[in-house]
Order: C-alpha cells, then structure tokens, then sequence
C-alpha cells in the first residue's frame, strides 16, 4: 500500500500557494483534525478485503511538522493496525527551515526516516518575494540539526521562474544547496495559480516573472550542474543521488494505487479517482465523504500510464504497457507521434519511449497526442 495524509496546518500562506491549508495549528484544532483523520483511515482501511503491506507514506501539507512527533506517532500505529509496515518502508514528512514542533530526533524515532523540507530558494529577497517565513542561515543551521538527529534520506525543494529571479541568483542557489547536506532535489518551475496573492500581485503590474526562455534555460542550466554534482534527473522535477528516488513519488508516475486521507486529498483505489472535501469544516462533520468519485475508463488509464509514465527520466515500457493495458501500442498510437519521433522529442530505445530532455519545455503538446 501507499498512502499519502494531508496534514494541512501552515505558519503562514505563501502567496503563490493554491494547496488547501489552514493557519493556526493550536492544540484543540490539531486534536479535532486528528479525530477526524483517524476516523476516515479507520473506516476505509478497515473494510478493505486485503491490506497489503505499507510501503510508503507520505505525511504532507501544509507543514506536517506542526503536528508533534507523538501526534505523529499516533497515525502511523494506528496505520500500522491494519497492515504490516514493509521492512523498507519510506515515512516522509514535510518540514520547513523555520524548525519542528518537536525535535527531529523524536520524529526520527516515531519511523519517520525521510524529510522533504521546503527551501525554494537561498536569496533572500526572493525568500521575500515569495512571503517566506525563514532564513538562509536558518535553513542550513536545520539541516545540521536533522542530519545530526539520524536522518539520511532528505530532500529539498527548490524554485525557479521566481519574480525578479535572474540566472545568476539561480545558479548562486543551486551552487549552495549541493553543499548541504542532501539526497533529494524537487525542483519546480514557478506556476502562478488562479486566484491566489501572487496571481492578483501579477495582474496588477506589481510583480514580473522571468521570461519563459529564460526560465527554460534555468531548467537546463539545473540538469547538467546538478548531474556533475551526483544528482541524476529521474523525473522531469526530480534529481537524486543514486538509491534515493522518491519511492512514493515513484508509485505516482507508474499509475499505480494509492491512499489518500485528510482534507482536500486525493487518491486512487479500485480504478476510482476520488476528492476528499476542500473545506476543514465539511471534512471534519463528515470525513468519510468523498466528494468526487471519478471511475477511470480502460483508456483513461491507458493514458495516464503514458502521461505519468513519460515524466520520468526510465520512460514507459511498451512491453508493461501492452500487457497491462491491453492494447496495441503501434497501431494505436505510432502514428500519433511519428512527427515526434522524427524530430527528435520522443525516443523508442529497447522497449522504452522517452521523452527527450530538449522536449520538456513542449511537453504538454507532446504529451497530448496520446489522448483521445
């Protein structure tokens, strides 16, 4: 099983932010949101036929490390309950350089063995542009602490396309996070989302992002420095160190089942694609509503398989994909995409399509051809 639990308490709301969260994460409201989780993981989990395994869990938010580590501690018996952890099982939490509201090592202790801790950026005035709460300083200072408290799986997640961000703050970026003491890197593109701060700050004339070429060559700046630093690109966002690949994320990007509990989580259980209500107080009068059940068609599967499946580094096995899927992939779908193919975009290498890196800016039309 693979479980992802959203734990949606945050310090602050960064303006470019369109997640569901809520501000302060006093104790009576942590302990309400808890009960109410507890109850919808107990009511699926307990009338499931089969509980295989736990291979991965992912406690995200929001900032997870607002919750204590015994109110962490609490979830993870309670999944441990109804089915057995793997012996290798990944438990991720969410953090922020800003500190924990417990001590890391007490997290480490619960089995939490993974941190995915929200950097974004090391320039301070992007920091502020983007209503960051913390430091330079403080994010290396944290990173001492929970390599200190045991944990040699972490992950960092940095941003470019940032207001007023130039390649050389980027690089100045990037040339200091390698130094610190990392596995993971999640790097994201700036996205300005409908209706939050940073969307109403652009449209007003009060902010401006980089131009999209030049933030397309901050993404392939990124790729190459990083790989001569021993972080190889396995998934369009994704670099790590060798062993170190998000196994959740992973699960994700093959289109394979998953678990999703709290508020405004998502999941994928039995071909349904299902929405947990976006609301705190709807969510917690009734946490075992789903307010959107979607039954994933054959094709529909077949297309996130090649969608997902195509994000990462490896790409899609044809043979996986015939077999799983049922389908004729060169009848179906060769002709769709000779044109790539023949421009380079695409690649079919022993068994595999791929996605060129030079077609990663374009990839949303690419990828588009393989739906019906």
């Amino acid at each position: 099983m693979f479980i992802y639990i959203h734990l949606p308490f945050c310090l602050s709301h960064c303006i470019y932010c369109d997640f569901y969260v809520e501000l302060k994460a006093t104790e009576d409201r942590r302990q309400a949101y808890l009960n109410a989780l507890k109850q919808e993981i107990a009511h699926y989990l307990g009338q499931a036929t089969h509980c295989s395994p736990i291979r991965t869990i992912y406690l995200g938010g929001g900032t997870p490390a607002l919750f204590p580590a015994e109110e962490i501690a609490s979830l993870l018996s309670l999944l441990q309950s109804f089915a057995p952890f793997a012996p290798d099982a990944e438990i991720t939490l969410e953090a922020n350089p800003e500190g924990m509201a417990s001590l890391p090592s007490d997290y480490r202790q619960t089995g939490v063995n993974r941190l995915s801790i929200g950097v974004q950026s090391l320039q301070p005035n992007e920091l502020k542009r983007l209503s960051r709460v913390h430091s330079r300083d403080q994010v290396f200072r944290f990173l001492d602490q929970v390599r200190t408290a045991g944990f040699q799986n972490i992950s960092i997640d940095l941003m470019y396309g940032i207001p007023e961000q130039t390649m050389e703050t980027w690089q100045d970026t990037l040339s200091q996070a390698v130094q610190l003491p990392i596995e993971h890197i999640s790097m994201y593109g700036l996205k300005v989302e409908e209706d939050t701060a940073l969307d109403t700050l652009i449209r007003q004339g009060r902010m401006a992002l980089p131009m999209d070429e030049d933030t397309v060559d901050m993404y392939e700046f990124a790729v190459n420095y990083l790989a001569q630093q021993g972080f190889q690109l396995y998934e369009i966002s994704n670099l790590s160190k060798p062993g170190f690949e998000s196994r959740h994320n992973l699960n994700y990007w093959d289109n394979n089942e998953f678990w999703g509990f709290g508020v405004s989580a998502h999941g994928y259980i039995n071909q349904v694609r299902y929405e947990n209500a976006r609301n705190l107080q709807h969510y917690q009068t009734n946490p075992i509503l789903r307010v959107e059940n979607h039954f994933c068609t054959p094709q529909e599967q077949l297309e996130n398989a090649l969608i997902f499946g195509l994000r990462k580094r490896a790409g899609v096995s044809i043979v996986e994909l015939e077999r799983r899927y049922s389908v004729d992939f060169e009848k179906q779908y060769l002709p769709r995409i000779q044109r790539y193919l023949d421009t380079g975009y695409l690649h079919l290498e022993d068994g595999f399509l791929k996605l060129d890196p030079k077609a990663i800016p374009v990839s949303n039309d690419i990828l588009s051809a393989f739906m019906d």
